[in-house]
Order: structure tokens, then C-alpha cells, then sequence
């Protein structure tokens, strides 16, 4: 800020010399013309006609006769009346016998040394004037660096920073007048970025709980609906009967509030840990005895295999469960080896129209023969998207009857 003040009180001085030069040029009286030695001059030749001397002569002197010639060369010689205008000299007719015989010139040395001084005045004010000039543009141009851009600079932050990115660049220089306030505002977008991490660290735990709960009880809890539901069907004692019924209503209860939080989580999917883990193929068997009663297991071919169990066991149980559900069969699982360890699990219900295969894991979708039973056509859809996540694959090949499911274990 001393420094602006100190360009503006030279600027200032400038301007006041300036103005002086220009005011003195303007009331520069002019100089009175030597007229006596002009006379002198003309007086000397006409009385000397037509025998003239140089030496009678002072060097502003130039005398040129009726036809051009110039008779006395002065130091800086006037041959016509145009260089003598132009030399500010002064000019005079020489009379002898009432005839012009040549003109006298006489060069007024004060009249040409106003000039030089005119001229020199011009030249300093036209020199002040250019330096207050850009001493105007060193002042507005150090006062856009050190004012106007910083605070543009700070503008175009604040919109950034509204904006949600807080990652924009802002650049801090300490020796403008904004460079506390460039601090602070850096200062500020750091807690805001703190505060922003935080927050979406625990949206994240939230996604991933409530992920992990949508995923984790509803396959149980259709166990448990299902186990009911078969004691039921081998039971006559009455007060019995009211209870597994009573479990079975508050069954399909728990699994319709546990689809609603699957809906409204569905697109946190990405939220859910996959671990893969090395484990030998055998183990599969009391994953898929474990979810309904009514499985007939081939053998397995003895292999180790690399997947995450829990979502392994997910899958396994959400495929059994729908089968249950919609064929009410036994329901049979074949294995085979190539690049994958592949689990055939098949069931002799109604199965899948053939143009509606391609669609069944997509999300929402649902066989146009489910007739009044329930769901949700998010079963497969969560099946496919986890065998994804660990490598495997899951297909549902056309069949002459019944549904088939073919899911590829990744090999270890």
C-alpha cells in the first residue's frame, strides 16, 4: 500500500511539471526581432554598391542580388526568401537610384533560439506526459496483480467451492492485501473437505449395514417360512398348526419389510465386501443341504475352488428357495469341471418361458407364469450381480421341462 501511494504522489509531481511546461510555452512572450542590424546591413550595401566586402558584414548577414546570386555568405548562407522563412530570418530590400538591386537577409539568432526553446519545452512535456502515462499503467496494472486478480481469484474459489468441488486450486501469496483472506479460505475449504470425507465415510457404513441386513436375513427367513410350511403340511394337532401358521405370517411379514429395505438399498450392491477364499469343492454339499430338505446332491468331483462363502451360500440359498417356492419338486444338483467347477441345480416345476430366460436375472424381472405367488424378481438379479463380483457365472440354459440353473464356481 506505501508503494501505491508513493507512484501516485510521483505521478502527481509529473503531472504538475507537465502542466508547467506546457503553461510556459503557451505565455512565452516573444522575442523581439534585431531590426537595427537588419538596417545596418541594408545601409553597408546600399552605400557600397556595387563593391562589397565581406568583412563589413556580421556572419548572420546574407546579401543576394536582383538575378539570384548570393554576393555575402553569411555562416549559414539564405539564398532565397523560402530558406530564410524557414530560418526565421528577417529580409529587406537594398534601393540604389530608386531600383532594387538585392535583398538582404538577415538571420535573428533570438528568433531561432525561441524556437530551440519552444521546441525543447514541447519535448519535456511530451516526455512527462508519456511518463505519467504509463506510470497510470504501471499503477493500474500493479493494482489489477495485487487487487483485482486475487479478488477474482477468490471469486471464481467461492463458486467452486459452492459448487461442490473441493479440490479447486487456490493459490495463496501473502504479499497482497488478500492474502489473509486467501488463507482463511483455504483453511476453510480443508474442514469443508474433512467434514465432506467424514460424512460420506459414514453414509458409507450405513450403505454397506444395510446392504449386509437385506441380503443376510431374507434367505433365512424364507427357511424358516418354508420349514414351517412343512411341518404344517404333516401336522394335526390344532394348537400346533395355529403356531406354525402364526410363523409362517410373521415370516412372510419379516420378508416383505426385508424386501422393501433390499428396494430401497438395491443400488448400494457395491457397497457389500466380497473375500474369496480357497476351500475344497466338498464343502458345497452342506451348503446346499442346508437351505430346504428336498435336494438330491450328484457327486462332486474333487476340486478346490476360490470364492467368498458367505455370498456363495447367498446365492446357493436364494436359488433353492425360489425353486421351493415356484416348483414345489425335489429339486436335483449336478457338478462338472472345465475351467469352472460347475453346480446344475434343476427342479420339475412349471420352469421359464424360452424368450423370458435371457431376462430373468435382471432387476425386477419375473416369470410371466408366477400366477399369485409373491416376490420381488430380485433373487436372481442379487445371484448373477455376486457371481460377477467373484469371478464365476451363472446361466439359466432352455430345458425340455422344469427350471435349470447353472452356476461356475471359479477354480483355485
Amino acid at each position: 500500500m506505501k508503494r501505491l501511494i508513493a507512484l501516485l504522489a510521483l505521478l502527481a509531481a509529473i503531472a504538475v511539471g507537465a502542466a508547467w511546461a506546457v503553461a510556459g510555452i503557451a505565455n512565452r512572450p516573444a522575442p523581439a526581432a534585431d531590426v537595427v542590424g537588419l538596417n545596418d546591413a541594408v545601409a553597408s550595401t546600399a552605400a557600397n554598391w556595387p563593391y562589397l566586402k565581406p568583412a563589413d558584414y556580421e556572419p548572420a548577414v546574407t546579401v543576394v542580388d536582383a538575378t539570384g546570386h548570393v554576393l555575402i555568405a553569411g555562416t549559414d548562407p539564405l539564398p532565397d526568401a523560402l530558406t530564410a522563412a524557414r530560418h526565421h530570418a528577417l529580409a529587406a530590400p537594398v534601393v540604389v537610384d530608386d531600383e532594387i538591386v538585392a535583398t538582404v537577409y538577415y538571420a535573428d539568432g533570438s528568433v531561432a533560439a525561441e524556437a530551440a526553446a519552444r521546441r525543447t519545452l514541447a519535448t519535456t512535456a511530451t516526455i512527462a506526459i508519456v511518463i505519467g502515462v504509463l506510470l497510470v499503467a504501471g499503477v493500474a496494472t500493479t493494482n489489477y496483480v495485487r487487487v483485482v486478480r486475487p479478488f477474482e481469484r477468490l471469486r471464481d474459489f467461492a463458486s467452486e467451492v459452492a459448487g461442490g468441488n473441493l479440490d479447486a486450486p487456490l493459490a495463496m501469496d501473502r504479499g497482497n492485501v488478500f492474502g489473509a483472506w486467501t488463507e482463511s479460505f483455504d483453511l476453510m475449504r480443508s474442514e469443508l473437505a474433512a467434514a465432506r470425507q467424514r460424512e460420506q465415510a459414514v453414509e458409507e457404513s450405513k450403505r454397506t449395514l444395510l446392504a449386509q441386513i437385506s441380503h443376510d436375513i431374507r434367505t433365512p427367513v424364507a427357511t424358516i417360512a418354508a420349514t414351517a410350511e412343512v411341518l404344517a403340511a404333516s401336522e394335526d394337532d390344532e394348537a400346533k398348526l395355529t403356531r406354525l401358521h402364526l410363523i409362517e405370517a410373521k415370516s412372510a411379514q419379516i420378508e416383505a419389510l426385508v424386501a422393501d429395505l433390499f428396494r430401497a438399498n438395491e443400488s448400494e450392491l457395491a457397497a457389500l465386501r466380497i473375500e474369496p477364499t480357497e476351500f475344497a469343492s466338498t464343502d458345497l454339499g452342506s451348503m446346499l443341504r442346508g437351505t430346504v430338505t428336498s435336494v438330491r446332491l450328484g457327486p462332486i468331483p474333487p476340486c478346490v475352488v476360490r470364492a467368498d462363502r458367505l455370498r456363495l451360500q447367498q446365492v446357493f440359498d436364494n436359488i433353492l428357495a425360489n425353486s421351493e417356492k415356484y416348483a414345489g419338486t425335489d429339486i436335483d444338483v449336478t457338478f462338472a469341471v472345465d475351467e469352472l467347477l460347475h453346480v446344475t441345480i434343476s427342479d420339475d416345476g412349471p420352469g421359464v418361458a424360452p424368450d423370458e430366460l435371457e431376462m430373468i436375472f435382471g432387476r425386477g424381472v419375473r416369470g410371466s407364469n408366477v400366477g399369485d405367488v409373491t416376490g420381488h424378481g430380485l433373487g436372481l438379479f442379487t445371484c448373477a450381480y455376486l457371481m460377477d463380483r467373484m469371478g464365476g457365472s451363472i446361466s439359466a440354459p432352455p430345458t425340455e421341462r422344469g427350471f435349470q440353473i447353472v452356476v461356475g464356481v471359479p477354480l483355485a
